[in-house]
């Protein structure tokens, strides 16, 4: 109300002094304070109908998951619903993060696993093993095995939500011993974790997994460390979202004159420049890892990145994921400039290098992706084929692998 009586005092007034003085010979003045006065007098009633006309919000908790484009039907609400009741899965009291995770004792990594804990994420259960990977206990002494170490972010953790899923790494596992008969047994273990970028899985190894023998690390990266990409400003422009003032009718107006002016410019495209990316801080991490196995003899192995979306997906596909995840044409930019570098790197110093983008990278509709990043199990195990294909020259040199008609493709 206060808003209101703002507005239709001073236009009363100005009214007043134009009628009591000499400004009437003003060509237009008098029209002008009397079309104000009108304004500010009929803007209560507009806002009421305004308000009136608006949908009632979305549930808090969907009855079903609805975490793909189709599944939602193209409703980012219902989209955006589901991420809050999934996100809420993960950090609710007794729930996955707080059954299984501690702070760091040393302070330095946002969180540690607790060895020999278990957690529940919707119909799964997730468990710690004895040093604090997921999965099944290990044995310090790894004998006669090669032990591959996939190391990522969730998405390798694995975002599981269904009693029988299981994540890539654990799929990738079973590839092996069922497809290849080798010299040696083959063991991979786990080593994503929730919240971590590279940065933070380079103390990992240091701390956790040199000391169990790594033959070979896995890297799947990406997401969580998009704050060490630069890009163009002009990607990350985010959509237009309406404002909260106290006048709906005009928010309206400013909400669709911006929408109008951003649907109008160009989609994003990624904009970065070779050197941006391979002196970025991104691209030093990832020789960072290298490095590390160089120094303590292990193979490290370099993926890309894939994600529901890339440049090429329709606008309204991107609208959808960014009810849940903000500044989406910032990110599609940033994560092709990742996947640019970490090919680069992996070239230059001569490390084998994985792409994980066919037929997963912009399949929106392919029932793959939880939401923008986390995959279904479909996609789980789609990600353990493409890497399975990606470690099957160095199984078969290191180890002298044998097997189904694969390894003749």
């Amino acid at each position: 109300m206060t808003f209101y009586l703002s507005l239709i005092a001073p236009a009363a007034l100005l009214l007043l002094v134009v009628q009591a003085t000499r400004l009437t010979r003003v060509p237009g003045l008098a029209a002008l304070a009397r079309t104000l006065l009108l304004f500010a007098v009929l803007l209560p009633a507009a806002d009421y109908v305004v308000r009136r006309s608006r949908p009632e919000a979305a549930p808090a908790a969907p009855a079903a998951p609805v975490y793909s484009f189709t599944a939602a039907k193209g409703d980012p609400a219902a989209f955006s619903a589901w991420w809050a009741y999934y996100t809420n899965e993960w950090v609710r009291p007794g729930g996955a993060v707080a059954s299984t995770q501690m702070p760091d004792p040393k302070g330095v990594l946002p969180s540690v696993m607790i060895p020999n804990s278990t957690g529940p994420f919707f119909d799964a259960v997730i468990r710690i093993n004895n040093f604090g990977f997921r999965g099944a206990d290990i044995q310090r002494d790894k004998g006669e095995r090669y032990r591959i170490f996939a190391l990522g972010e969730s998405p390798t953790f694995g975002a599981t939500i269904r009693r029988d899923d299981r994540p890539w790494p654990d799929v990738l596992g079973t590839l092996i011993q069922s497809r290849l008969q080798c010299d040696r047994p083959v063991e991979v273990i786990n080593a994503g974790t929730g919240g971590y970028d590279l940065e933070h899985n380079l103390e990992r190894i240091r701390r956790d997994v040199i000391p169990l023998k790594p033959d070979l690390v896995l890297s799947y990266h990406g997401y969580n460390g998009a704050r060490f990409v630069t890009i163009d400003a002009g990607a990350d422009e985010q959509k237009p979202r309406r404002g909260e003032g106290p006048s709906p009718l005009i928010d309206e107006a400013i909400y669709r004159a911006r929408l109008y002016r951003w649907k109008k410019s160009p989609a994003a495209v990624p904009a970065f420049s070779e050197a941006q990316v391979l002196q970025g801080r991104y691209a030093t991490l990832y020789r960072e890892l290298i490095g590390l196995g160089e120094e303590n003899h292990f193979q490290v192995v370099l993926a890309n990145f894939s994600m529901a979306i890339v440049a090429t997906s329709p606008r309204e596909v991107l609208d959808f994921y960014g009810r849940g995840f903000s500044g989406m044409d910032g990110m599609v930019a940033r994560m092709a400039a990742h996947n640019y570098a970490v090919e680069k790197v992996a070239a230059e110093a001569r490390v084998p290098f994985i792409d994980t983008t066919p037929d997963l990278a912009g399949a929106w509709d392919a029932d793959l992706f939880l939401d923008l990043v986390h995959f279904t199990q479909k996609g789980s195990d789609r990600l353990a084929e493409r890497m399975f294909t990606g470690l099957l020259p160095i199984l078969r040199e290191r180890l002298r692998c044998t097997g189904l008609d694969v390894l003749e493709r």
